[in-house]
């Protein structure tokens, strides 16, 4: 008696166990869709910054002192070229690739002249940018990624209201276009 309910206990907890197993895989593909590279898709354009509204998830795990935009872009078109001016207390730029693994950052703290001016490109495009490169990208920073499409996010920090129209001034020059060379 004893065996014949263990027994059908187990079957019964395999039998759960794999139902839930199916029911998680079903909503992955439905959560997904909800993942940051769509909804940059379906609410802007690409090559241009765009803020992140209050109820964006990135946002919402945010710290409340930074200021975030982000830029998607494709690879396959050639190189980006992303840059900002202005001076500001602190700025970080992460790239991503579609899927929202990271796979590069930068900061103010470790770019030449605490300047923001980053290439990205695939590997065999950058052989043929840094053959064709111009004074115009010398102090740029050159990054290869083997991606084909990704997004970048740029956080600023604002530690106070004193640096409202630096901080707003340093995202609104902030470009993220194609690379033509």
């Amino acid at each position: 008696m004893a065996k014949s309910r263990l027994l059908y206990t187990t079957v019964l907890g395999l039998l759960g166990a794999v139902i839930v197993h199916i029911c998680v895989l079903f909503l992955v593909s439905y959560y997904t869709r909800y993942s940051t590279w769509e909804q940059l898709q379906n609410s802007s354009q690409p090559y241009r910054f765009q803020s992140l509204v209050p109820d964006n998830p990135i946002m919402k795990t945010s710290d409340p002192l930074f200021q975030l935009a982000a830029c998607y872009f494709n690879l396959t078109n050639g190189p980006v070229h992303i840059t900002a001016d202005g001076q500001v207390p602190f700025w970080s730029l992460s790239l991503y690739n579609h899927a929202g693994a990271n796979i590069y950052s930068l900061n103010n703290r470790t770019a030449p002249n605490n300047m923001l001016d980053v290439i990205i490109s695939d590997p065999v495009q950058i052989i043929d940018f840094k053959q064709a490169v111009t004074d115009t990208y010398e102090n740029s920073v050159l990054t290869a990624q083997n991606i084909d499409n990704g997004f970048s996010i740029l956080r600023v920090l604002k530690p106070s209201a004193d640096w409202n129209k630096q901080v707003e001034a340093f995202l609104a020059s902030a470009s993220c276009k194609q690379v033509n060379y």
